[in-house]
């Protein structure tokens, strides 16, 4: 099958789109988000200019690995001591504490089926976008910003650690992930001494120095090579990837101090590889995956993002009360509280993995994203306004962010009863039919025009997809081709065109098309195009 560049083309159209549209028109808002509501509207859920093919998911690793890697070099290791580290350090041990309540209450009423994992997912900041709000108050270098900092920093390295030990796919117990850990650990220590002591060494210092700025750039080379080996060789000890892209920015931090400025703008090259070309893949790409019509099919499914935002608030926000001592007004406890409860990458990054382990259903990670995207655009808002003084404004954006949240929950509750959505995605096999959590639809050629001849064994291997009324139309759908049949044990099951439609059983993931053009129980089973047409 030949390789289309076509999405990444869109896409990197749309990463260019993004910040000229925030620079023209004067929006305040993190470039993230728009490149993540730029890719839900390029992608399959709206306009079908992209969808997420192989170049653009190998695209997409490389920048979140990027992403990992500058925000270790994010992190102050100078501040992260003494005072400031007990304080902080008990911080994210209350908040951590505060988010396994929070789990296990939703796990109680059926939106979780991890607690650990939402807690891992809630207690995180995202360091990326707390420090230009701070830097743009002029609090980056007083006691309250450094205390906000070191906070978002452990909130940033503690999940990622955390997601390594407990949700890594590969096979292993706590115990061995534990020894797996502390020996990746004693490579990195490693390599971090291997890379300072060669740096002592005269003769390579200054081959570095003249290859550093021309077409060499043999640093960021360098830097790429490490992050390269980091990434594998956690995938190796049986880690997340994500923890070794990390630690090698973090290295970077440690060893490469440049205390006499012979490569000042190094630091810059990597930002310039890492957020003007790798980057924006992973948040458009997230953009593309995010189906974003199962959220608005079911009203239950839209009061989750309320939920999962009140949640983010509750477990971030009340830690910063710890704060209160390095604070020289109320107004600014209460901008920590905010800044520390932003947060985006690691709910997009861990709630995938979540999802992928099938700990996570496709529409609370929907769900959880949208919360990580009003948390990035309201809170940073809302904080900066407290920062810079202005209580009674930040006062009415609050009280109006909670009043808007009160009356939506219920409201959205009793938009929808959970009803069956079938909707139209890109895949490989075109623009098909898929129900409104990701899973793809398939009709048996064998079944009569508007009835089922699957049932028994075949029922067991395509369960029917089976509806309490007519399915939803979803985006792309026709809605008058939507309808339903009477099975033979009395259950309505929705048919498309007049086809039954059906799962198959080893579709265990959202998107996976396992079972087109299978010839089993007399029939052939193929997928759907919004035209009703079978692919063959």
């Amino acid at each position: 099958m030949p390789i289309s560049f076509t999405s990444v083309a869109v896409i990197a159209a749309v990463a260019l789109a993004a910040p000229l549209a925030i620079g023209l028109t004067g929006l305040r808002l993190p470039a993230i988000v728009v490149e993540i509501l730029l890719g839900i509207a390029v992608g399959p859920q709206l306009l079908g200019w992209a969808s997420a093919d192989e170049p653009v998911q190998v695209l997409s690793l490389i920048g979140l690995a990027f992403l990992l890697l500058l925000a270790g070099l994010e992190i102050d290791f100078e501040r992260l001591r003494g005072r400031l580290l007990r304080v902080t350090a008990l911080g994210y041990a209350v908040s951590f504490g505060i988010a396994l309540v929070v789990g296990y209450v939703l796990k109680a009423g059926d939106l979780v089926r991890s607690p650990l994992l939402v807690a891992i997912i809630l207690s995180a900041t995202g360091l990326g976008v707390i420090l230009p709000i701070l830097k743009d108050a002029g609090l980056t270098a007083t006691p309250f910003g450094q205390v906000v900092v070191a906070g978002a920093s452990i909130a940033e390295v503690g999940p990622i650690v955390l997601l390594s030990l407990f949700f890594s796919e590969k096979s292993g117990g706590l115990g061995s992930k534990i020894v797996l850990l502390v020996a990746f650990l004693l490579f990195v220590v490693a390599v971090g001494a291997a890379i300072f002591g060669l740096q002592r060494s005269m003769r390579i210092s200054s081959t570095l120095l003249r290859l550093q700025d021309t077409t060499a750039e043999i640093r960021v080379r360098g830097a790429f090579l490490l992050l390269a080996l980091f990434v594998v060789l956690a995938s190796k000890f049986g880690l997340e990837a994500i923890l070794g892209a990390f630690l090698a920015g973090a290295t970077l931090k440690l060893v490469d101090r440049d205390e006499m400025m012979t490569h000042a703008f190094f630091h810059r090259k990597l930002e310039a590889v890492g957020f003007g070309v790798f980057v924006p893949f992973f948040f458009v790409s997230t953009g593309i995956k995010l189906d974003v019509g199962s959220l608005f099919a079911s009203g239950s499914a839209l009061a989750r993002v309320p939920i999962f935002l009140a949640a983010l608030l509750l477990v971030r926000a009340v830690p910063a009360l710890l704060y209160r001592r390095f604070a020289e007004r109320g107004g600014q406890v209460v901008a920590a509280g905010l800044l520390q409860a932003t947060s985006l990458s690691i709910p997009v990054v861990a709630g995938q993995i979540g999802v992928d382990l099938g700990l996570i259903r496709p529409t609370n990670y929907v769900a959880l994203v949208a919360a990580g995207l009003i948390s990035v655009i309201v809170f940073p808002l809302v904080s900066l306004t407290l920062l810079r003084g202005g209580r009674m404004r930040a006062a009415v954006l609050v009280t109006s962010l909670v009043a808007a949240l009160a009356v939506a929950a219920p409201a959205m509750s009793m938009t929808g009863q959970d009803r069956a959505t079938v909707t139209v995605r890109g895949s490989s096999y075109g623009r098909i039919l898929f129900d409104g959590r990701g899973f793809v639809l398939y009709a048996f050629t064998k079944d009569p025009r508007g009835r089922s001849a699957c049932t028994g064994a075949c029922a067991a291997a395509w369960p029917p997809y089976l509806v309490s009324r007519r399915a939803r139309a979803g985006v792309g759908v026709r809605k008058s081709l939507l309808g339903t049949t009477r099975r033979s044990d009395g259950k309505l099951q929705a048919t498309y065109a007049g086809r039954p439609l059906y799962y198959y059983i080893g579709d265990r993931k959202p998107g996976q098309i396992l079972c087109q053009n299978v010839a089993e129980f007399g029939g052939v089973w193929l997928v759907v195009r919004a035209s009703g047409a079978l692919v063959r």
